[in-house]
Formats: structure tokens, sequence, C-alpha cells
């Protein structure tokens, strides 16, 4: 979903912030250190994940945002994740670029990946997606007057389905939605109205963007559907910062 000129946040979100870009084709660290640059950001480069690995965990100066290939020699993508994951739940913000389908990303997103980007690169788009994981929670999900539609349980779509699932876990940033029929397709809108906890009545409330689909149960995982939270109500909001101070789970959308 690539949002509209209008709707580009502030550069300030970046300005200052170190980036480390992480890719084995010195062309490729060029083209995006040359784009951050512009917004007064500090871009650090490694050419695998074993040194981009050792850039974080010397942690000077500390790594706000790492953008990464997946398919590398000597360290690849995935692992450099994994690596971070194992050290810091929500920090950096981690994004891979890639042209390979090495990972997926229902696995991606629950390894904690904050986003995934295909080559060729678009340039625009990767930056806006930087400046909102830079967004403190309240802010990234804060529902706007002008979007603020409710749907309940019906896609923003053309077709307008509507569907019926169960949340099963909730990441950094979005959840995880078991569901066995009238599945979505990845890219639609989904606006949500469900009930997590009846007996106290709570519910979350909101929109999200549906990042992956699995309409069948495989390797033991339940089908369903990953949804990044796009808005979010203030009730909901605390919710899910309850939900994640309790769990600390690092999936920024869990796949089960």
């Amino acid at each position: 979903m690539v949002q509209k000129t209008s709707d580009k946040l502030p550069d300030e979100l970046i300005k200052g912030k170190v980036i480390l870009i992480v890719d084995d084709e010195p062309d490729l660290r060029e083209l995006l250190r040359f784009e951050f640059e512009m917004f007064d950001c500090v871009c650090i480069e490694a050419e695998n994940g074993l040194k981009a690995f050792d850039i974080i965990k010397a942690n000077n100066p500390a790594v706000d945002i790492v953008i990464s290939d997946v398919r590398m020699p000597k360290g690849d993508g995935v692992g450099l994740l994994e690596n971070i994951r194992k050290m810091y739940t929500d920090k950096p913000a981690v994004f891979f670029v890639t042209g390979f389908a090495d990972i997926t990303k229902e696995e991606a997103y629950a390894k904690g990946v904050n986003g995934m980007f295909g080559k060729p690169y678009n340039i625009d788009f990767i930056v806006e997606e930087v400046k909102r994981s830079q967004l403190p929670g309240e802010k990234k999900w804060r529902r706007s007057e002008r979007l603020a539609v409710r749907f309940v349980g019906e896609f923003q779509s053309s077709e307008c389905k509507m569907i019926e699932g169960n949340v099963l876990n909730i990441g950094r940033g979005g959840m995880f939605l078991y569901m066995t029929q009238n599945f979505p397709k990845m890219g639609d809108i989904l606006g949500f109205n469900l009930f997590i906890d009846k007996e106290n009545n709570k519910s979350l409330q909101g929109t999200g963007v549906v990042r992956w689909v699995r309409d069948v149960k495989e390797n033991g995982l339940e089908p369903g559907i990953g949804i990044e939270f796009k808005e979010l109500s203030d009730e909901s909001l605390e919710l899910v910062n309850e939900t994640l101070t309790k769990t600390k789970n690092k999936s920024f959308i869990p796949n089960k």
C-alpha cells in the first residue's frame, strides 16, 4: 500500500538517525546511503550479516534502523535478524530488501522484521516506511478523523467480504488472525472490531493491511492471516501495549 504524497510523514522522524545498510553489492549500498543522507541520517555500511552484527554489538553509535539484503555470503539477512532479536525485542527496526524468495513474508514478520521490500527499489516507499518505524506506538497507530471509518468484520475492498476469525497472537506491529474461510488477499485493508476479552468487554478496533495469507494448515501451523496494524482506537492501543508488556513478543506479525 503506497502512501499518497500528501500523506508523507515528517522528515524530522529520521533526521540524525543511524542507519546500517547491509548488502554485498556496493552500488546498492551507495544508492540507499545517498538517499538517506539527504535526510541528514548517519549511514553505516556492511557487506554481510556478520560484519553488520559486529557493528550492532559494538553499539557505538547505537543503530536505529537496519536495511538489509537477504541473500549474502558470510552472513545472510535472516541470520542477522535472528541475532538482533536475540539481543533486542523491538530496536533497531529491521527491513529486508530482496529480489529472492529465500524467506516468505510470513516467516520474516514472525522473526521480527519490520517490513520487506522487493527489488528493484521503490525508494520513496522505503523512506516512508522507515519513517513510520520511528513513530512511537501511540502516534504510529493513532486513528485519525480522516480514516475513522469502522467496519465490523468487513474488508474495505471491492468485494467487502464478511469474515470470521479469532485473534491468536499479537506482535509488535500486528496480529495473527485464525480463520478457515473467506480469506482476503494480500494487501487488502481490513477494518476490525474483535472481542479479545468478552468478560471485561475488551475489544480490538481499528484498521490493518493483510501482509500474508495461509489458507490451509501447514507444518502444524493453523490457517489464518497476518495483519499489520495501521490504525487503532485509543482503547485498543492501550490493550496492545499492555499485551506486549506482558508477552515481550519479538515478532512484528506473529504466524501462530
